[in-house]
């Protein structure tokens, strides 16, 4: 991920070290798929786990606290971090590994077991695989682990613990326990790009077309948000009404912007005021 990041970023610059990051980041992906599957099945007991490292990580464990904690690779964690960047051999693997994760949701009743590793990959996992309620489900979950939890505790920012505060209101502890910490926070990238809508252009792409696709839902009655942008504020909001959906869009001058609905329709939307119909499925 990190290796196409820097190449899409170079080819941008006009930096001939583009290939080099690209060529690299083939390589690692299918070194992965390579590594964690057999077939089109997900390998739960690949070599990385008779690996130095990992057996450094158990004496840690074992010399420092005293004891052993399993290294699962069908984790919430894992699964998503595979669906999300698509690292995967084929289709067939892709359906297993959804039908799995939907397993794992399901034996925690829709509650996130993640940590600061996958918590940011697993709605838009959920999302993208089809398995919007449980996604929806998770975001607005009020009892911890969860965001709201924190709202509901009177929360400005997001903890560095699902249960930074108690339910009493007391502290958790004072070791590793920051009340405003990013890495749960990287929900509100799922929040911008797939419950508002707003996604960024695509930096290979020299229209810079933003495209912008909410994704509704009956248990909110209105969403909005907005982006500044070089040319200005880009806003999105959408509200309930009956069967319908009521979107509004305010596009800055001299942006390109594409609307896409529910049912796939591609709408290329003029600078200014923007308002359609949608419906959910």
């Amino acid at each position: 991920i990190s290796a196409d990041y820097t190449s899409k970023m170079l080819s941008v610059l006009e930096d001939n070290r583009s290939e080099f990051y690209r060529t690299l980041a083939k390589e690692v992906r299918n070194k992965i798929i390579h590594t964690y599957f057999n077939g089109d099945e997900l390998n739960t007991n690949p070599v990385t786990l008779q690996s130095e490292v990992e057996n450094i990580r158990q004496s840690m464990a074992q010399n420092y606290g005293g004891v052993t904690i399993p290294t699962a690779i069908d984790t919430q964690t894992g699964l998503a971090v595979l669906l999300r960047h698509g690292l995967y051999p084929n289709e067939v693997a892709r359906d297993k590994l959804v039908k799995r994760l939907q397993e794992k949701m399901d034996e925690h009743n829709g509650y996130l077991t993640t940590g600061f590793a996958g918590t940011g990959d697993l709605p838009h996992a959920l999302l993208d695989s089809g398995l919007r309620e449980e996604a929806i489900n998770l975001l607005l979950k009020k009892e911890t682990p969860s965001w709201l939890f924190e709202v509901e505790m009177g929360a400005t920012t997001t903890w560095e613990r699902w249960d930074s505060i108690l339910p009493n209101g007391e502290i958790s502890g004072t070791d590793m326990n920051s009340l405003n910490h990013y890495a749960y926070g990287a929900v509100e990238d799922f929040i911008i790009e797939k419950l508002i809508g707003i996604q960024l252009p695509n930096v290979l792409d020299d229209t810079e077309t933003y495209l912008i696709q909410p994704n509704f839902t009956k248990r909110l009655e209105w969403v909005k948000g907005a982006l500044q942008t070089a040319n200005g504020e880009l806003s999105v909001s959408w509200r309930l009404s009956g069967d319908d959906v009521l979107v509004d869009i305010v596009i800055p001058g001299r942006t390109i912007a594409k609307y896409v609905s529910t049912n796939g329709d591609e709408i290329y939307l003029n600078p200014g005021h923007n308002k359609m119909k949608d419906v959910i499925v």
